[in-house]
């Protein structure tokens, strides 16, 4: 608070002076340079302000709070800058005075004050970790080089002689007033509009949560809004079929917390997680027969053959029917290095294999435990079969009315034969 209120008090004393000076001197220069110091004293209380209005428990009582309204005093304030620039402008055609020696002392010592209070003003912005008074520490260093621009150009007219050295510095002054209405509008107006702020900041959140979601889900959308010191974040995630809604929600805080370490200027965090609905699908069904349309075997491991149906954008595609045997690659009967029953292990067997091939889904009416893990293991969906033939429950998937089975259905039989 030490650095905010030195900021303050160097600023009206710069403004006092160049004002004071300009009135007994008579120097348009030094009134506009004042009245630009002033207008600079103004918009920090202000600033000041309204970040304690949007902190108070006020602000609390408002579902988003009230962190537009810094972005509507700075346009205010902006305005304010523009009416003191219009109104100055016929400085410039008068006739210069004679070069003053008072006045450039005046000016030039007002440039220590003001590199100071830019001075202070960072640190105020930096132990209250507020971006509107950084943006307003960056608008007054933009008064430093303005400032120090005119003295030179004063110490130019006392030792020329020429007076449109004089108006140039006129000029350099005014051009300062219409870079601190720039600066103190800008990024007001982009929050306003909801138009993004800082693309960096936006790019770099959006590496971030990629990185924190890998393997996990996927960001469809990120949108940033900016308003008065704070932000706020939306996204829209897309969620593998096979995440449950407790490890959707484990991610989600996973995500806020770990935004909130990183960027502090984040406030609000939306994240809406979109059902997946994928346009490409590689289903395996077993079946009973090689027919045209052949049912649902009763088991996984024991089918005799296999429906490889592949769906593009909810369409069938393409339909082909395999043996068992052929999915395996060697014939029936080949003995296992495994003191397992080989009846046990033709699921695990069946499971890796349409891994291989490339297999999303399968739709099932009973299933092992072993054969289970292993398509769970790949990301294979597993549904659970209904009533009807094998395409018919290819459309019962593609409309959504069949149901992912989340357990086997013959649990631990294996262990009986160990």
């Amino acid at each position: 608070m030490f650095f905010l209120v030195l900021s303050f008090i160097l600023l009206f004393m710069i403004s006092a002076m160049r004002i004071t000076a300009g009135m007994l001197l008579d120097s348009p220069l030094l009134n506009i340079e004042g009245f630009h110091a002033l207008i600079d004293t103004v918009i920090s209380f202000f600033i000041v302000f309204t970040i304690f209005i949007v902190r108070s428990s006020i602000s609390q009582r408002f579902p988003y709070g009230l962190y537009k309204l810094e972005d509507l005093v700075a346009i205010l304030l902006s305005m304010i800058i523009l009416f003191t620039l219009f109104t100055s402008i016929d400085e410039i055609f008068y006739k210069p005075s004679t070069p003053n020696l008072t006045v450039l002392l005046v000016q030039a010592s007002t440039i220590p004050l003001l590199v100071l209070s830019v001075l202070s003003k960072y640190k105020s912005a930096y132990i209250l970790h507020s971006p509107s008074l950084k943006a307003d520490a960056a608008h007054m260093f933009v008064d430093v080089i303005e400032t120090s621009s005119v003295t030179f150009g004063l110490l130019l007219f006392m030792i020329t002689r020429y007076g449109f050295i004089y108006t140039l510095s006129l000029i350099i002054a005014l051009i300062g007033l219409l870079l601190a209405a720039y600066e103190a509008a800008h990024d007001s107006i982009l929050a306003i509009l909801d138009l993004p702020k800082d693309k960096k900041f936006l790019e770099e959140l959006k590496n971030y949560i990629r990185e924190l979601i890998r393997g996990k889900a996927e960001l469809i959308d990120l949108k940033a809004r900016w308003a008065g010191p704070i932000v706020f974040v939306e996204m829209l995630l897309r969620s593998h079929p096979l995440n449950t809604l407790e490890s959707i929600g484990r991610l989600t805080r996973c995500i806020e917390e770990n935004i909130r370490k990183r960027f502090e200027d984040v406030k609000y965090i939306i994240v809406t997680v979109k059902p997946t609905i994928r346009s490409r699908l590689k289903v395996a069904v077993p079946v009973e027969d090689a027919g045209p349309n052949p049912s649902l075997s009763d088991h996984f491991g024991k089918a005799h053959y296999f429906l490889i149906v592949e769906v593009n954008n909810e369409q069938i595609i393409s339909k082909q029917i395999i043996s068992k045997n052929t999915i395996l690659g060697h014939p029936p009967g080949k003995a296992t290095k495994v003191n397992v029953p080989q009846s046990l292990l033709r699921g695990a067997e069946i499971a890796e294999n349409l891994h291989n091939m490339g297999v999303t889904d399968v739709i099932v009416k009973n299933i092992g435990e072993i054969a289970y893990s292993l398509l769970l293991r790949h990301k294979i969906v597993v549904w659970k079969g209904r009533d009807g033939n094998a395409i018919d429950n290819i459309k019962y998937l593609i409309r959504g009315y069949l149901e992912v089975l989340d357990q086997p259905t013959h649990e631990a039989s294996w262990k009986k034969n160990l």
